[in-house]
């Protein structure tokens, strides 16, 4: 027979906890050492394209390129990028260009294609 119980009654379980204390300090250290998150490897610099959207959350900043470190392949059609914010997103790589231009805005030999 199973018992149910409330959400209130479920919260007021406590896991039972043993009375063996894990030193936070080695002994030969008088301060506590600040863990610093592993950078990932960064395999290329990349921008980011972020088609126009109607999402409020991303309309103001959608639309344009943004600079990203490309630190994973996801199978062949999708990248792991960490932006210059520190954020991290699976973005797909037909979004992602090199960092740099080919060449300066106004300065192109030929003319532009539509959708370049």
């Amino acid at each position: 027979m199973v018992s149910v119980r409330s959400p209130r009654e479920r919260g007021k379980l406590r896991r039972k906890s043993s009375d063996k204390r894990i030193p936070l300090l080695d002994a030969k250290e008088d301060t506590p050492t600040k863990a610093s998150k592993p950078k990932a490897k960064t395999i290329k610099k990349v921008r980011v394209w972020w088609p126009p959207t109607k999402n409020r959350n991303r309309s103001d900043v959608s639309g344009m390129f943004w600079p990203a470190r490309m630190t994973a392949k996801i199978g062949s059609d999708k990248a792991t990028v960490e932006y210059d914010n520190g954020d991290v997103e699976n973005v797909l790589l037909a979004n992602c260009q090199p960092a740099n231009r080919p060449t300066d805005f106004g300065k192109e030999d030929k003319a532009l294609r539509a959708g370049e």
